[in-house]
Parts: C-alpha cells; structure tokens; sequence
C-alpha cells in the first residue's frame, strides 16, 4: 500500500510508553497481534553488520529464528500475550507493479555492489577482478544489500517449530490486514489489543469502532539493567487520533499529497467522504471487517484440524491462485480483459479463456554479470509448476515465473501440459534425485542432502556447457568456510537455487498429498532439511572430509575448465515445462569420458 512520507507527517503523533517487566504469569495482560514480516526483517537489521559479513559467510537462518523467539519471549515477560503472528501469503493484484520495482531495486542493488568491488579492486594493489574486496566487507562500506533470499520463511519455520506454532498464521493476503482483523475480533472479545508492526498504514485502518494501539518493532526498546527490567514503546491510539471521526482513512486520503500534514489533512477532511475523488476505492483496501469472516475461518480451520497449508508464500501465492479460479460463462469471457494484461487472472486467447499463474523468485546474491543462478534447479521447479497448472480445468493456462536476466526482472511462461506429460516429468525428476540420494548414502542427514543438492546443481551447470568450479569453491560452499570471490558466491546462489527448487517441488506435493493427490516416489523429499537447518548443517563432515568426497566426482585437474553437456538437450513438450532424459547415477562421467 504505502503512503509516501507517510511515517515522518504522524511520528509526532505517537506516545512513548515505559512498560515494566511484570513476568510471564502476570495477571496484568495486554493481547498482542505481530506483523511477522516487519518483525523478521527488524531482527535481520538489528543484525545487518554482522549480516553483511554473513554474505560471504553464508547467512545464518538459525540464528535469525532464534532472535525471533526471544524477542517475543520479552514481550510476554512485559505483560503481553502473543495470539497472532501473520505472514503474507499472497498479494492482491495491485501490489505486482510494487513487487516488480522491489525485484528490480534488488537487482540495481547487486550491479551496485559488483561496481563498487570493481573500483576498489582496481585501486587496491594486488587485488584480482573475481576477489571480493575485504575491506568493503569488513568496514560496511558495501551499499546495503537486500535481506537473504529466504528470510521470512526460515522464520515461519522457526515459529512453527515453536511454543508460537498455534498463533502464528501464513494467511491468503497480506499479513497487516489480518492482523487489523485480528485487533478488531479482540476488540469484540472485549479486550483492547496491541499491534506491533513496522507498517504505518496500519494505524489509518477503519477498524469497525474497535481501541486498538499500534506500536512500532523498529522503536521498541528493551533496558535491562540489575535494578530495572523496562521496555520502551511508541504507541499510536487511532482511535484518539480521529478526534470524533469513525477513522483516520480521510486524512490518510489527503495526505497522499505529500505536502500536507496531518493537520491539515483533518482540517479538510469531511464526513461526507463520497465528495473525495477515488476516496471509495481508497478506503476498500483498509476496512479491517472485510478480512474478519476470513480470519474466522482459519481459526475454525485450525480448532477442528482442518487442512490449513503451512506452505512457503511465493510457492501458496500460485497455489490460491489456481483455487481462485472460477470458470467464466461465454458470455463472461466476451468482455474480459486481453491476455496480455497480466493485471487479470484471466484473458482471452482466440476466443479461448486463458488463465495466468503468477511466481515471483527472490532475488539471490550473486554476481549480476553473470547469468541468473536460477537457470540451475529449472528441472525441480518446472515438475513444481506443471503441478499446480494441472490444478486448473481450462487448457489455455500459464505460470509466469519471475527473476532477474541479466540486470532487469524477466518473466518466463510456462504452460500446462497434459496429466500424462506431467506424471512422466515427475517420475524422470524423482528418479534422478533419488540416484543422487542413494550415491551418498555413506552420509547422513543435512550431510547427505547438501552433497546431493551441490552435485545436482554442478549437472545443471555442466549441462549448459559451463565451467564447473574448483574443488575449493566446491568445498568452501559446503563446509560454510568465507567466500573470497564472485565466483565462489556465484556457486553459494546455484547451491541455494538448487535447493529452494527441490524445496518448492517438495511443498506442492505435500500439498497435493493433502488434497488427496498421491503421486508415486511423492514422498522421497519429505525430509529434506528445512531452511535453516539446510544451510547451517553438515557439521557432522569435516573440511578434510568434504575436500575428499568432492575430489571423488570432481577431478582437480578438469576443475574451471568449460565440459561437454552431460545430460541430453532438453527436450520442451509442446505447451509445458522442460524436460530433461538425465538419468546416470554420476552426471560427471562425462570427466572421466573426456580423460579416455
């Protein structure tokens, strides 16, 4: 949503509130609702130096999870109690130009970051091309790079694995409206509740007559000292605000304007709201009522242990998507919009009705001038969204999958393919995963799975006719060592895009198995290792033991040199995803042809 400057016209407006620590059992007890996006990017900033290093150290998910918890830990020892934590799990259709200009400031932030290397590499004496610079890294003088890849859901995983796993919810919208909801349904319990979010837009909700408080993540204080336990809040009370007004929405409707102040704003503001040019469609996105009877259901859901997916949001977002679809009537299909306007679920395609999926990939720190790390893991994610496709009745449906080519965001279609294509699709993917699966049975655990994972991601690029890296970039990626240069990062972005495909092949069929689809050898990826266990296990093999495993399959003398494919040519069924007729046991036989 957004408001421009929005924040800086009302911070004024807010109360600092000194709260002691009452602890856990204290019968003095204020209901708290948590924007579980804000705070989880609130805890990777409060980390950010030591984040920016982690970038070449490989991110810590763990850790990030584990400051989480804590920190809603010590909001309930201040009298709090915690009865929601949301996350979006998908986004209406006028956030996608928003999502695009956020991929893109991503992508203008790694060409950033490569141009900054450049320079001073070329002005520090004994520096390579490829090398990172140390002393960007070390002195934070880096520009300030997104948050890693998957963040938000290795909270969600953490949450669910937590005391906090019946309160936190990915929800079917974006996470402040339900928490707005969920204030109000409090409200009616006959409790006034607390918000703690990092999102303005949430104190200008109509939140149906309800007293809520809005405290800021970011301006919440912690002291703790051998006489004094406090926390420090910033409170907004939109109720107070209003002064007599049903809600802040006409001030929030003037002050789009980005000159006029609050003051202002409610000088002007009127009752008779339908005077205000587009206020209508203005005021829809923040009524609070409409996301209730939504919210009403996912606790029925969960009270009766109904199916709820607990699914990653870029992978639930397609999902709702597909389960949105309504089939139109001819005469609903004449007039709908035409199927390049990719605004609309839904178009027309010579005379036929075409659906349109959507999936948006975060963006991975690697180098920009190099091609996408997203090329690797296609396989996985292809049998993913062919799955879902096929959840669609008509026969005219896409799935536009979205991630950086070269420095602009570039969606690829992909298109439905028939029930026996995409079993056929399935079968080849989990045949191959599990050969890799079977090779590394001496491992156990994440051990077994990294190994597996980097040795898919190496065919892939082999596959293309890439150079595959060195036995010592190989074994930094796996055994977390630092990561000195662009290529070594290069090979961390395929490692975690290999993995997230698995990851996102991994989810639809649980979802699938839930709705009562059950495809054979679906169960195979049922224990890949979560996000943060994924990326900061493997404890178990030493740095001499994995130099060791990987010398196996990749022979020092042909490492950094460009291999033919080791796979066939992919071969594109007529409307669907790729397909590939991989199925040796050892992609890297090509090296040992090419030594003969």
């Amino acid at each position: 949503m957004g408001i421009l400057n929005f924040w800086t016209r009302i911070k004024q407006y807010g109360a600092l509130r000194v709260i002691p620590q009452t602890g856990a059992e204290s019968s003095q007890i204020t209901p708290a609702i948590i924007d579980g996006p804000a705070l989880a990017h609130n805890v990777f900033e409060s980390l950010r130096h030591k984040a920016n290093r982690s970038v070449v150290t490989q991110f810590n998910y763990a850790e990030v999870g584990q400051k989480v918890i804590e920190w809603l830990d010590k909001l309930a020892l201040h009298g709090y109690e915690i009865q929601g934590i949301f996350f979006d799990g998908a986004l209406p259709d006028h956030k996608k130009q928003t999502r695009n200009e956020r991929m893109q400031a991503s992508i203008d932030k790694l060409v950033k970051s490569r141009k900054a290397h450049d320079v001073a590499n070329k002005s520090t004496p004994g520096y390579h091309s490829d090398e990172l610079n140390a002393s960007l890294v070390a002195d934070g003088d880096l520009p300030a790079w997104a948050p890693p890849p998957f963040l938000v859901p290795a909270v969600v995983e953490a949450l669910f694995s937590s005391r906090y796993a019946k309160c936190t919810w990915v929800v079917k919208g974006e996470a402040d409206e339900y928490c707005a909801a969920a204030a109000t349904k409090v409200w009616q319990n006959g409790s006034p509740a607390t918000v703690f979010t990092n999102d303005s837009d949430l104190i200008i909700f109509d939140l149906h007559g309800a007293y809520v408080r809005i405290s800021m993540i970011k301006e919440l204080k912690f002291h703790e000292t051998e006489e004094l336990k406090v926390a420090e809040v910033l409170e907004f009370e939109p109720a107070v605000m209003a002064r007599g007004l049903d809600s802040l929405l006409p001030m929030a409707y003037l002050m789009q304007d980005r000159n006029v102040s609050f003051e202002q704003a409610f000088s002007l503001a009127t009752s008779n709201r339908a005077k205000l040019a587009g206020y209508q469609e203005f005021e829809a996105r923040y009524l609070a009522r409409r996301t209730v009877p939504y919210l009403e259901d996912l606790i029925y859901c969960r009270r009766t242990g109904e199916y709820l997916p607990q699914l990653d949001a870029r992978i639930m977002e397609p999902i709702f998507q597909a389960q949105d679809y309504k089939p139109a009537s001819p005469s609903q299909a004449e007039g709908m919009t035409p199927a390049h306007d990719t605004t609309s679920p839904a178009g027309v395609v010579g005379g036929q009705e075409k659906v349109q999926l959507h999936l948006y990939l975060p963006t991975l720190f690697e180098d920009p001038a190099k091609g996408s790390a997203w090329r690797v893991g296609e396989f996985s994610r292809r049998t993913a969204e062919v799955l879902i496709l096929n959840s669609v009745s008509v026969p005219a449906v896409s799935l536009l999958e979205y991630r950086r080519s070269g420095s602009i965001v570039h969606p690829a279609e992909i298109w439905k393919i028939s029930k026996s294509e995409v079993e056929e699709q399935l079968t080849d993917c989990l045949s191959i995963l599990r050969a890799y699966l079977q090779d590394e049975a001496r491992l156990q655990g994440v051990s077994r799975w990294r190994l597996s994972v980097m040795k898919l991601g190496l065919q892939d690029l082999a596959g293309q006719g890439k150079a595959l890296p060195s036995i010592e970039s190989v074994k930094a990626v796996l055994s977390r060592e630092p990561l000195s240069t662009w290529g070594m990062i290069l090979l961390s972005a395929v490692f975690q895009a290999q993995f997230y495909s698995l990851r996102m092949l991994k989810q639809v069929l649980q979802h699938e198995k839930q709705l009562g689809k059950k495809w054979e050898d679906g169960g195979l990826l049922d224990d890949l290792p979560g996000i943060a266990e994924f990326f900061g296990g493997g404890e178990e093999v030493s740095r001499g033991e994995w130099e060791g495993l990987v010398e196996e399959f990749l022979p020092r003398e042909k490492a950094e040199e460009p291999v033919a494919p080791v796979v066939a040519a992919p071969v594109k069924p007529s409307r669907g995803g790729e397909r590939t007729g991989a199925t040796k046991s050892n992609p890297f036989a090509a090296l040992e042809e090419m030594e003969e």
